[in-house]
């Protein structure tokens, strides 16, 4: 979630996440992301979707199912059906068992199961007095303010990030709310209309994970919240390099949103970055991938300027999410939550 990867174009950042993770990944959580990996190429698609990566779809919660399988402490398998005879599990179709794909479905069986838990998942269900309201968090600004309502009514919890805190995110819509209930900040008249255009555009990019309406893009969502509540950080000088550095190749801790405005407690920001130094963070992966970014980055940046200025002269309709131009020439941060 660092702020190079979001001025690259997705189908750039989305071969260089791919890359690092078929490398190894990073740190300890290296084999659980390759992992991971091998599991979302199975639901990319092809085409477009292909060349997004694993951005278009979400295979787990968290990391830590694959990083307990990558550790050997579980075992995955992915089976359209399964047969229970006693205490043993028959999987007749299976398709992939960990990091192994099967060319042709297989038979597997385990024996002597202790618990068997069926997941057949659920619908939700509208509290009392709210039958009414439409369900699909996309349709509610921000994943947040229910159409109709204004901001006399708003949910906490419903914008999960595809990489990326929850907490951090709804730490961020609880200062947007404590702002609109002070009467210091206003919903955008049209926030329904604005509710639509970004659900539409979540719709698409997340075009294979139609399970999980709740997903948002971290770095762009908590980007547009700032401008909401006011407190974007100001980018360092260069002069003073590190903290420079930390700002551009760190995670977008919410943290950083700390340093100024409504709220703000720059002393905190002070805090963490005098225990996270800059060489402690740069393990050999992360600096490869980190100046091969760069090095990506700056041929990127006059196509962008370029496109930018002809965007509008373009005839595509608004919801026409991904044709091209979005694709290749607009930068990430961009792409997605970015109508506040």
């Amino acid at each position: 979630t660092h702020r190079i990867g979001g001025l690259l174009p997705l189908y750039l950042f989305a071969i260089l996440r791919r890359g690092m993770i078929g490398f190894g990944g990073i740190g300890l959580m290296g084999k659980g992301l390759k992992q991971m990996s091998v599991w979302a190429t199975l639901g990319m698609g092809n085409g477009t979707t292909k060349l997004m990566g694993d951005q278009s779809l979400v295979v787990t919660k968290s990391s830590r199912m694959s990083q307990a399988c990558s550790e050997g402490k579980m075992d995955v398998v992915v089976s359209k059906t399964a047969e229970f005879f006693g205490t043993d599990v028959v999987f007749p179709d299976s398709i992939l068992r960990n990091m192994e794909e099967f060319e042709k479905p297989q038979s597997l069986i385990f024996k002597d199961i202790d618990v068997i838990v069926c997941c057949t998942g659920f619908k939700p269900v509208p509290m009392k007095g709210l039958e009414h309201i439409d369900l699909d968090v996309r349709s509610w600004y921000k994943n947040c303010f229910v159409p109709g309502y204004d901001d006399r009514l708003a949910f906490l919890g419903y914008a999960r990030p595809h990489q990326g805190g929850l907490v951090a995110v709804s730490e961020m819509l609880a200062r947007y709310c404590a702002l609109l209930a002070r009467g210091d900040r206003k919903l955008p008249k049209n926030y329904a209309e604005l509710a639509k255009v970004e659900g539409g555009l979540s719709d698409a990019y997340f075009s294979q994970a139609h399970q999980t309406q709740q997903l948002v893009d971290y770095p762009s969502f908590m980007a547009s919240l700032a401008k909401l509540v006011g407190c974007e950080p100001d980018m360092p000088s260069p002069f003073n390099f590190s903290l420079f550095a930390r700002y551009w190749t760190f995670a977008d801790w919410p943290v950083w949103y700390r340093q100024r405005g409504p709220g703000a407690n720059p002393e905190a920001l002070k805090q963490l970055m005098s225990t996270c130094r800059f060489q402690d963070h740069m393990c050999p992966e992360y600096a490869m991938m980190l100046v091969t970014e760069i090095l990506f980055l700056f041929p990127f940046l006059p196509l962008y300027r370029i496109y930018s200025v002809l965007e509008p002269l373009i005839a595509i309709g608004e919801e026409d999410v991904l044709h091209p131009g979005w694709m290749y020439f607009r930068r990430k941060i961009d792409l997605l939550h970015s109508t506040a």
